[in-house]
């Protein structure tokens, strides 16, 4: 799904307010903006990675059967 201009910058936008992100406008095209991840960008980024990590070898332990079961009461849940 190709993604709308307007969506990309809003998303930009809250990344660099949670100074995730930095931009540097091209003073010479002020419609394009060279983005770089900041030191919390990638604290948030390795975060993320190591609770992707730990979820992996947490289902590996659980049978595909108590998988099942378990989407099943999760979505019950979650309405």
């Amino acid at each position: 799904m190709p993604a709308d201009m307007s969506n990309v910058s809003r998303i930009l936008d809250k990344l660099e307010s949670k100074n995730l992100i930095s931009r540097i406008r091209n003073p010479e095209d002020k419609r394009k903006s060279k983005i770089f991840i900041t030191e919390d960008g990638k604290l948030i980024c390795q975060e993320i990675e190591n609770n992707i990590n730990n979820n992996e070898i947490l289902f590996k332990k659980i049978n595909k059967k108590d998988l099942k079961l378990l989407e099943k009461v999760l979505g019950r849940i979650s309405g």
